[in-house]
């Protein structure tokens, strides 16, 4: 059995890191037999990379951080990130990506980003019951 598991999370991982498959379609591959998936925006940010630290020392969730900036992926995996995706809330066309396979996400933005906020919060609630929990 432990052997199995070994071989699922190597070819996850490769399967990740390779240029074959995105990191989320990677995710979305193993996401009947991985935890649930935590979106966890301004990942970067003051609050959002305590909450990705936390998340993942509790080890029962998957955290997938979104960044604006994808050069800040290797410093969230660092904290115990286990997928970053590109993320804007000013751009819809990130939003379904990285809510692929999410069921929960914690959300956060700065003052001068509040309608493009408001606008993914809107998103959120057309996904019917694939989101579980809104922070």
């Amino acid at each position: 059995c432990n052997k199995k598991k070994t071989t699922i999370y190597q070819m996850f991982h490769l399967l990740r890191r390779s240029r074959i498959m995105t990191p989320c379609a990677a995710a979305r591959l193993f996401s009947s037999t991985s935890k649930p998936t935590i979106l966890v925006t301004a990942a970067t940010g003051r609050i959002g990379k305590e909450v990705v630290a936390r998340l993942a020392l509790r080890g029962d969730v998957r955290v997938r951080a979104a960044v604006y900036t994808p050069s800040k992926a290797s410093y969230l995996e660092s904290l115990g990130a286990d997928e970053v995706a590109r993320f804007d809330l000013s751009d819809p066309d990130t939003y379904d990506e990285a809510l692929e396979g999410v069921t929960s996400v914690y959300s956060a933005s700065l003052d001068p980003l509040l309608e493009h906020h408001l606008a993914f919060s809107r998103h959120l609630g057309t996904l019917g019951g694939q989101i579980e929990h809104v922070v």
